[in-house]
């Protein structure tokens, strides 16, 4: 894409994927991780600081990229382990709103367990797993959590009977 666009002087492109959520993007406090040219992401940065609170250039073109799956690879490593340390405080009696608000405070504490991500449908999270081991395979780097991750995931959503990731089926990983 960089190749092709380069062609009209028109055109200038950073790969800018965000993260946060739906209600950062209703209230504007997004955070963006942002490859390419840095001259590029000054000239726009005053139409992306309506949009995000945090804007964190990370390198050439496809940096952005590399930012948000390391990020969503974090998420559903979170989301995963809380599902798990909740669950099993469960069976051992502790009441579960209890424990989640006495982890909040400690070094266990993530965003996934105090936003109560375990009480949404988790969509794309199979799809980002997948996405990862895919480039990790790639790169022949090894990820026995990531892969950890992805096989509990799919319990997650059998378990709360919620719909497969809308795209992973359709999916094609470039040759």
């Amino acid at each position: 894409l960089a190749k092709r666009l380069s062609k009209n002087s028109l055109i200038r492109l950073l790969d800018c994927p965000v993260a946060r959520g739906e209600e950062a993007a209703e209230t504007g406090n997004l955070l963006l991780f942002v490859g390419g040219d840095r001259d590029h992401l000054t000239e726009v940065s005053p139409i992306l600081d309506q949009m995000a609170s945090d804007i964190e250039f990370l390198g050439p073109l496809g940096s952005g990229q590399v930012g948000k799956t390391v990020n969503n690879y974090l998420l559903w490593t979170c989301l995963t382990a809380s599902i798990e340390g909740l669950e099993f405080g469960e069976r051992l009696g502790i009441d579960r709103e209890k424990l989640r608000l006495a982890l909040e405070k400690s070094s266990g504490a993530n965003w996934a367990m105090s936003s109560r991500a375990d009480d949404r449908p988790a969509l794309w999270a199979e799809k980002d797993m997948t996405l990862f081991l895919a480039e990790a395979d790639r790169l022949r780097f090894p990820a026995p959590i990531a892969g950890q991750v992805r096989e509990s995931l799919k319990t997650f959503k059998t378990d709360r009977q919620l719909p497969r990731s809308p795209d992973i089926e359709d999916f094609q990983f470039p040759k």
